[in-house]
This record gives structure tokens, C-alpha cells and sequence, in this order.
């Protein structure tokens, strides 16, 4: 693609950043879904509330570190600390 193009189609850094953004988190979504459905099983509402709970900060990381106010390794810290206590709790 080039140069003009984007400049074409996004008249501003800031509109190409969110453009992205926006990419990122519908394919997320998608991604989450389909895992969900791949289980075969129907999850239970507290499987639903720890699913969610897990995502939202997850992306809210992912966008952190791309913007620049984290570091990645922060961010791994994080994950790892919701991993831990969501499969710790799970049994």
C-alpha cells in the first residue's frame, strides 16, 4: 500500500491509529467467540463473568502497550497475575 493511499484514506495519524485499534479489538472479539464455541459445551454464567473479566483488561493491556504508557513486560506481569488466580480458582 502506499504512501498516498493512506494518506487517502486516513486523513490523520490519529485516524490510522484508531482505524487500528478498532481492527484489533473486532478480531479479538471474534477470536474469543470462536473459542467459546470450539469448548462444544454451553459455559455457565460463572465461566461467562470470568471470561470477561479476564478480556476486558487483556485488551485494555494490549492497547496500553501499543500507546505507549506500558511496558510490555509490565503488561505480561499483569496477564500472568489473572491467569494465575483464574485457573488457580478454577479447581
Amino acid at each position: 500500500m502506499s504512501l498516498r493511499l493512506v494518506q487517502y484514506d486516513f486523513e490523520t495519524k490519529e485516524k490510522l491509529l484508531l482505524h487500528g485499534l478498532q481492527q484489533l479489538t473486532t478480531g479479538r472479539g471474534a477470536r474469543m467467540a470462536d473459542r467459546v464455541r470450539a469448548t462444544g459445551d454451553a459455559p455457565g454464567p460463572r465461566e461467562l463473568i470470568e471470561a470477561v473479566r479476564f478480556a476486558r483488561p487483556s485488551a485494555g493491556l494490549g492497547s496500553s502497550v501499543l500507546l505507549g504508557p506500558r511496558a510490555p513486560e509490565a503488561a505480561t506481569a499483569v496477564l500472568r497475575h489473572h491467569l494465575d488466580r483464574l485457573f488457580t480458582n478454577s479447581g
